[in-house]
C-alpha cells in the first residue's frame, strides 16, 4: 500500500492553499451571501450634507442681523466686524488644532485667492442687504449655484445628472417666488422697512452670485490637502483689507453712533459676525467632502430659513407665492437627498456582485 506522504502534491492541498480558501471564504450567511458594508451612506451624503444645512441656517441668520443693522452701520463696518471676528476665532481655533493658518508651501496663493473671492462676495451682498430688500437680495445672490453648475462641468469635468439639473433649477425657481424681485414682478407694495431696489444693489447682488459660484469650485480643487481653518483665515484676511480700504475711501466710516442710543445695532452686528463666522467654518469643511452642485443646492435652503427668520422679526407680510417658492425649495433638496441614497445602496449591491 502506497504512504499517503509519498502522494503526489496535486493529491492533497497544501496548507497554504487551504488557509487561501479560508481567507476569502465568505464570512455573512452561511448561503454565501456577502454581508453589508458597515457604512451604507458615506461621509459626502450624511456629513458633507448636513454641514450645508447647518451652515445655510447660520447664513440665513446673520443675513437678517446685517439686514436689521444697516440702518444704523454701512456695509464696510459690518464687513470689519464679521472680518475681525472670524481672524480671532481662526487663529483660536488653528492654535487649539495644532494647524498652520497659512497653510502649505505651494498652494498659499489659491488658498488666498478662495478667501479673496468668498470675502468679496459677502462684501457685495452686505452692500446689496443695505440698499434693497432681503428677500430680494436672497433671490439675486442664491443663482450662484447655476454659475458653480456651470464651473464644475467645464472645469473640474465632474458630470451632472439630470436629476441634479432639474433639482437645480426647481429651486432656483423657488427662490424666485419666495423673493419676488421687483424687477421680474413689478413694485406693487412698499418694500421691507421701506427700503426701495437700486440699480446698483441689483448689480451687487448679481456679481456675488458669480463671484460666490466659484468658490466651491476652488475649495474642491483644494480638496483635503488643506485644513479648512486654513480657508477661513484667508477669507478673514482679505476681507479685514478689504474693509478697510473700503473704510478708508469713505471718511463717514469712522463716525460711529454712541452705544447708550445704537446698542441693539451694535449687538446685530456682532451676532451676525458671529453667525457669518459658524457659516465659514461649516462651509469650508462641507465643501471639501461634497460635490460643488450638491453643496450649492443645498445651500439654497438659506433663502426658505431666511423667509422665516424675516417674517419673525419684520412686519412683512405672508405671501401664498412665497409658501409656493418655499415649497419648491424643499422638495427640490428632497430630491437630491433622495437621489444621493440610491446612488449609494447601488453602489453597495455592485460592490456584493462583484465580491
Amino acid at each position: 500500500m502506497a504512504d499517503p506522504r509519498s502522494s503526489s502534491p496535486s493529491s492533497f492541498p497544501r496548507s497554504d492553499e487551504v488557509e487561501l480558501v479560508v481567507v476569502s471564504r465568505p464570512t455573512g450567511n452561511l448561503d454565501g451571501a456577502q454581508p453589508p458594508p458597515r457604512a451604507i451612506i458615506g461621509p459626502t451624503s450624511l456629513l458633507g450634507s448636513g454641514l450645508c444645512v447647518i451652515s445655510a441656517l447660520f447664513f440665513s441668520l446673520m443675513q437678517v442681523c446685517a439686514h436689521l443693522a444697516s440702518d444704523t452701520f454701512s456695509s464696510a463696518q459690518l464687513m470689519l466686524v464679521r472680518s475681525l471676528i472670524q481672524l480671532v476665532a481662526c487663529l483660536a481655533a488653528c492654535y487649539c488644532a495644532g494647524v498652520n493658518p497659512l497653510g502649505p508651501h505651494g498652494i498659499r496663493l489659491v488658498c488666498l485667492f478662495r478667501g479673496f473671492l468668498g470675502a468679496f462676495s459677502n462684501f457685495l451682498l452686505y452692500y446689496a442687504i443695505g440698499g434693497m430688500p432681503v428677500a430680494d437680495a436672497n433671490a439675486i445672490f442664491f443663482t450662484n449655484p447655476l454659475f458653480t453648475m456651470v464651473y464644475a462641468v467645464c472645469l473640474l469635468r465632474e458630470p451632472s445628472t439630470r436629476l441634479e439639473i432639474c433639482s437645480l433649477f426647481l429651486g432656483f425657481a423657488g427662490v424666485v417666488f419666495i423673493a419676488r424681485p421687483s424687477f421680474l414682478f413689478g413694485s406693487s407694495v412698499t418694500a421691507e422697512g421701506g427700503k426701495e431696489t437700486t440699480v446698483s444693489a441689483v448689480f451687487a447682488t448679481l456679481l456675488g452670485a458669480v463671484v460666490g459660484g466659484f468658490v466651491p469650485i476652488v475649495v474642491r480643487y483644494v480638496g483635503s490637502a488643506v485644513h479648512h481653518y486654513v480657508m477661513v483665515f484667508y477669507w478673514g484676511v482679505t476681507g479685514t483689507i478689504m474693509s478697510v480700504v473700503m473704510a478708508i475711501s469713505n471718511a463717514n466710516s469712522f463716525h460711529l453712533p454712541p452705544l447708550s442710543s445704537a446698542l441693539r445695532a451694535y449687538q446685530l452686528g456682532i451676532v451676525a459676525g458671529m453667525f457669518g463666522v459658524g457659516t465659514q467654518f461649516l462651509y469650508n469643511k462641507a465643501m471639501q467632502i461634497e460635490k460643488p452642485q450638491n453643496c450649492a443646492m443645498l445651500r439654497q435652503l438659506d433663502v426658505a430659513f431666511a423667509f422665516v427668520w424675516q417674517h419673525i422679526a419684520t412686519p412683512s407680510p405672508v405671501y401664498t407665492l412665497s409658501i409656493v417658492g418655499a415649497v419648491m425649495i424643499v422638495i427640490s433638496t428632497c430630491l437630491l437627498l433622495l437621489e444621493k441614497t440610491f446612488d449609494s445602496r447601488k453602489g453597495m449591491r455592485g460592490d456584493c456582485g462583484t465580491d
